[in-house]
């Protein structure tokens, strides 16, 4: 009773904390730093009309009763979590405030957490959880969620924790303390309920993967772990399901071209403006909706200019926003400089205080890392697949840099 009831206590202390850590600044300041952004706005516009949608066809964001008559169907590409919020609203009401909308995005947040707390508890014991729980609230990039990407990673993050959970109940024993290795078949259980909550774990990565599009980088990373140790029965059990919801669910808006990351895989020079898109998309290239449709072929030229004039780095920036909008196609040796660029910058952000706290806090993790490689060498392999795979994903394949270290920010 004991062994229940105190991480059951803890869980609920963890959960407040978190809300009051989290919230804080809104206490504090008696205001939100946080501007809506397109998903709010979708989400708004959704629970009202069920239409998805908040821009006409010449991206100028509508009022909520223009909404139903004059909205295109938006292409946000991280649509299950901006339909859930949708969803939220309607059963609990719209926030009247920012404020309102950062308390929403903190409670879920909050509960992923618990869901986190009791997978580590499984997995090693209370002590380890709590101290986990506490670097987690603290940590910068887990902060900046509630303030600065607010719809945008709690609703993912959330499936995410539950497929975490699920396949840790799947796959480790714990019976045996949670030590057993993956590499090793003979070692895992084959009693269904088991393979039950591996299934459903593959349910939630499909799931976290529709509600933020980064997420599903995941999936070959696991999928080509599981493939070198030869875990066939564990490959089929996770993904499955994954590729059953994925096909029904997100395959046809995708194919459809009603996904702006589509956009990414079109022909050069056809992507935004064959498809159409947000100007949340193409505002990485082009200022506002006019420049975009009456004064693009005169912008074009000036950027044209600025990318062959421009020294190493800056054209080497210019290149990867130019072919993530479409604009320009790149070789294979391109491919390579930029994504090598991209790497390097990568690197540098794993030592930074706003992302990671400063080279201190980087050095007690990669201790932690050293204590977990001689501890439970499964789950080093696991995390380092999971982290080095997903830098090695977002630089050379997407093109991207930015703050994506919230994805694996619970390791």
């Amino acid at each position: 009773m004991k062994k229940i009831l105190l991480p059951l206590v803890f869980s609920v202390i963890i959960f407040f904390l978190a809300i009051l850590v989290w919230y804080s600044p809104i206490l504090f300041k008696n205001y939100s730093a946080s501007t809506a952004n397109n998903i709010e706005t979708i989400a708004r516009n959704f629970s009202l009309t069920n239409v998805y949608g908040a821009e006409s066809k010449l991206n100028v964001v509508l009022a909520t009763s223009l909404v139903k008559d004059q909205a295109r169907p938006a292409g946000e590409a991280n649509k299950l979590g901006t339909l859930l919020y949708g969803y939220i609203f309607k059963v609990f009401g719209a926030p009247q405030s920012q404020e309102g909308m950062v308390f929403y995005s903190v409670l879920i947040l909050a509960l992923t957490l618990v869901v986190f707390f009791i997978s580590v508890v499984f997995l090693f014991d209370l002590m380890t959880a709590i101290i986990f729980s506490l670097i987690f609230i603290f940590f910068p990039s887990n902060w900046l969620l509630p303030t600065s990407f607010i719809g945008i990673y709690e609703i993912p993050l959330l499936f995410l924790s539950l497929f975490w959970l699920l396949f840790v109940l799947g796959v480790y024993n714990k019976n045996q303390g949670a030590q057993e290795n993956i590499a090793e078949p003979k070692k895992i259980r084959d009693d269904w309920p088991y393979y039950l909550m591996l299934v459903f774990s593959g349910i939630f990565l499909a799931l976290a993967g529709m509600a933020k599009d980064a997420l599903l980088l995941f999936a070959p990373i696991l999928f080509i772990f599981l493939l070198i140790k030869a875990r066939y029965r564990l490959m089929v059990s996770i993904f499955l399901p994954f590729f059953v919801v994925i096909s029904l669910l997100w395959l046809p808006s995708f194919i459809g071209g009603n996904n702006e990351y589509l956009l990414f895989f079109l022909p050069e020079k056809q992507g935004v403006a064959k498809q159409g898109s947000d100007f949340a998309f193409y505002a990485h290239l082009y200022p506002d909706p006019y420049t975009f449709y009456f004064d693009r072929e005169e912008f074009d030229k000036e950027y044209n200019a600025r990318l062959t004039s421009a020294d190493l780095m800056g054209r080497i920036g210019n290149k990867k926003v130019a072919v993530n909008m479409g604009q320009e196609s790149i070789s294979l040796v391109g491919r390579l400089i930029v994504g090598t660029s991209l790497l390097i910058r990568y690197f540098g952000r794993l030592v930074s205080l706003e992302d990671m706290g400063g080279p201190l806090i980087f050095f007690i993790l990669i201790l932690g890392l050293v204590y977990l490689r001689r501890q439970k060498s499964s789950l080093f392999t696991i995390f380092s697949f999971w982290i080095v795979g997903f830098i090695f994903l977002l630089s050379y394949i997407n093109l991207v840099i930015r703050n994506h270290f919230m994805d694996f920010g619970f390791i």
